[in-house]
């Protein structure tokens, strides 16, 4: 049985397909030009941010859980690959130590420049009693991207009470995982 030993871009596989002796789906699919693949990461931060009110800071990830066609540059966003369009989604662990609501605005850049249209703000419950506020800001984009090309996500908030924190993984009085403070994942669509 022959295996792919080449240096293309698809698993190594047989290339014919032992039920039908015909070519296996993985080679036909290449041998059609499809046999390129869709890229994706998926990234968190396992650390607290905070902020300066009123000032647009850049969210950062620390570690990389899957990436492929894609990577994480600290300071410099998350680069593709290849072009194409990617949906970009986040999620933030917002907490709140203030007496008061405050907001939170985030947004994309593309390549250090702000894509239009993409700011959403969202108001973080106050502290109650002795209960710290918290809220999940979350949203996704679809850009178009050549390869390359960054992306990043800023933010700015209206008070310092607000920070993205990270939550260490617990045993009583349950068992749950940590919590990252924020999750970035990234899926190419399309070519």
């Amino acid at each position: 049985m022959a295996y792919n030993i080449s240096n293309v871009n698809i698993p190594k596989s047989p290339f014919l397909d032992t039920q039908t002796n015909r070519p296996s789906r993985e080679w036909l699919l290449y041998l059609l030009g499809l046999g390129r693949y869709l890229g994706y990461g998926a990234f968190q931060n396992t650390a607290d941010q905070s902020f300066t009110a009123n000032t647009a800071t850049l969210l950062v990830v620390n570690q990389t859980d899957y990436a492929n066609g894609m990577y994480y540059q600290s300071g410099d966003g998350f680069h593709v690959l290849q072009n194409g369009v990617y949906n970009i989604q986040f999620s933030l662990q917002m907490q709140n130590t203030d007496t008061a609501e405050h907001d939170i605005t985030v947004w994309l850049r593309k390549n250090g420049v702000d894509v239009p249209a993409t700011a959403t703000t969202w108001t973080i419950p106050s502290k109650h009693g002795s209960e710290n506020g918290y809220g999940v800001p979350f949203c996704n984009f679809f850009i178009q991207l050549n390869a390359g090309e960054y992306v990043e996500l800023w933010a700015a908030v209206s008070n310092v009470a607000l920070t993205i924190e990270h939550q260490p993984a617990i045993t009583s009085p349950y068992t749950r995982p940590a919590i990252p403070s924020t999750i970035v994942t990234i899926n190419q669509v399309s070519f």
